[in-house]
């Protein structure tokens, strides 16, 4: 995984969850940012017990 910036640091939270802490940050950045993650995740193909599908 490339880094979001030099001071993020992300982690998996959970089975299907993860965090992004983004020191230094404004809200309307972290949202930004978010949503290009978010984009970016929906175009990616997942397979999991043999069926495909989209994130």
């Amino acid at each position: 995984m490339r880094p979001v910036c030099s001071t993020a640091v992300s982690t998996k939270s959970g089975g299907e969850e993860f965090a992004v802490i983004l020191p230094d940050t404004m809200a309307e950045g972290a949202l930004h940012l978010a949503e290009k993650i978010r984009r970016k995740a929906r175009r990616r193909s997942i397979c999991w017990r043999g069926q495909g599908g989209r994130a």
